[in-house]
Order: structure tokens, then C-alpha cells, then sequence
């Protein structure tokens, strides 16, 4: 019987969230979120943060060691992985600049440390600063991902944020913040296709793009309904029916 194929996501819960519908043909082996490019791809800060364990939950912990620390680059080096797919909905989080240089993603989980707004300055997106940030990110992780040869194994996600909720005339935020954070993303999409095929982009069917009233998370503009899920689970199989040619066996 075949391996199931190996799926390491650095995004969001956009693209976690899709693998409860998955069969054992798939397994995730890696998950990193709430970490955006310009921190995944920076350095590592020296300033002394409080504990990790001020953080109540040990997902959360895990997260933003990883993310302050610099883990993902570990995990990618190691290449436990026969796919990758990268969505870059949580690049709508604030940057953490330390005087040292050193960089972290303001995410909720982050700001559980306790650790005082004043010792960093902040990069909020979607600002033209924060935009040319998550591009020198995206550069640098596309420079990582072909010094160890894997770009050929990497997948985007092209998720969107959402208004509509299914089944109701509410929205899921404001349409002006829905309206900019699309603007950003678009441009975003519009750089990495430059350096990705299109065939290597997975876009869920507009009818699908559409938030869920009973989402387990709670309704979001990038929490969407089963089907949306379904359908991309559907795409990847077709996008991976071809294995890259450096995927290792486990």
C-alpha cells in the first residue's frame, strides 16, 4: 500500500482546518502558524521576554517558541516533508521590532507573554511598510527553499478573507477592513506568482468562499464552511498527483 503523503503547512488555520476532512492518504506532519514571513525569515531577538509559560496552552507555547526562537527553519532543513504549503493569512498580524535587530509576530498568542508594547516598535499591516516587509520575507524564503531544493515541493493557498456568512445578511467584519486586507493580499499573490507556476496555486471556487455561522472557531473572514474545505482537499490531490522529484521516502 502507498505511503500517505507527507503535508507540512506554514499559514493558518485556513489550511490546518482542511485536513479534518482528510483521508489516510494525507498526513500532516508539520503545522507552524502565527508566524509571517519577515519573522520566519528574520532574526532571532536577544532581548530577554518573559517565560513561555505565561502561556496558558501548550499549542500557543509551542507557536511562538517557534516563531521566536526561528524553528521553522529547522523543521524546512530537515525535510520531513513531500509537500509544503504556505497560505499567508496570518501575515495580516502585527510585527514585533526589537532594538537588536531582532523581529516576532504580535499574534494573540504572543501578546500573552505579558511582554510590554513599549519594548517593541510595531509594523501593522496592511501598511505599505509592512507589505515591503513580507516581500524581503518572501524573497529570503524562496532563497532557503532552493538552497535546500525543495521549492518544486511548495504549494500556496490562495485564501481570501471573506464577508459573507452562509445563510445570513451578516457580514464578518467591516467591508472597508475587508476591502484593504484583500488589496494586500492580492499584491501579495501578484509578487509570489512571479516566482511560482500557476499550477502550483490552489483557488477554491468563489461560491465556496464563504464564512461558517457555526464554525468551531467562531465566524471570521477566513473561517469558511465544510464544503470550502472539501473542495480544496480535492485540488491538492490533483495538484500533487505528480510527486516532486526530491520528495524522500520516510
Amino acid at each position: 500500500m502507498a505511503q500517505p503523503a507527507r503535508i507540512a503547512i506554514l499559514g493558518s488555520c485556513v489550511t490546518r482546518d482542511a485536513f479534518e476532512f482528510a483521508d489516510p492518504s494525507w498526513v500532516l506532519s508539520t503545522y507552524m502558524a502565527r508566524s509571517a514571513l519577515a519573522s520566519f525569515c528574520g532574526r532571532p531577538t536577544r532581548a530577554e521576554l518573559p517565560p513561555y509559560t505565561n502561556i496558558a496552552s501548550a499549542f500557543q507555547r509551542r507557536m511562538v517558541a517557534g516563531d521566536v526562537e526561528k524553528r521553522g527553519r529547522r523543521w524546512l532543513a530537515k525535510k520531513h516533508f513531500d509537500w509544503l504549503i504556505y497560505d499567508p493569512i496570518d501575515e495580516r498580524l502585527t510585527l514585533a521590532d526589537f532594538e537588536d535587530g531582532g523581529v516576532a509576530t504580535v499574534s494573540q498568542e504572543f501578546t500573552r507573554l505579558g511582554l510590554p508594547a513599549d519594548r517593541y516598535r510595531q509594523t501593522k499591516f496592511p501598511s505599505q511598510e509592512h507589505f515591503e516587509r513580507w516581500t524581503a520575507g518572501w524573497q529570503t524564503f524562496m532563497e532557503l527553499l532552493d538552497r535546500l531544493q525543495i521549492r518544486d515541493r511548495l504549494i500556496v493557498h490562495r485564501a481570501e478573507w471573506v464577508q459573507r456568512v452562509q445563510g445570513s445578511d451578516q457580514v464578518t467584519t467591516e467591508p472597508e477592513v475587508i476591502a484593504r486586507s484583500s488589496q494586500s493580499f492580492a499584491r501579495a499573490y501578484a509578487r509570489m506568482a512571479e516566482d511560482i507556476p500557476p499550477e502550483r496555486f490552489i483557488t477554491v471556487s468563489e461560491a465556496l468562499q464563504v464564512a461558517d455561522p457555526a464554525h468551531r472557531w467562531g465566524v471570521s473572514p477566513f473561517h469558511y464552511v465544510e464544503g470550502y474545505y472539501r473542495e480544496f482537499l480535492e485540488k491538492l490531490a490533483g495538484v500533487t498527483s505528480t510527486p516532486p522529484p526530491h520528495a524522500e521516502l520516510p
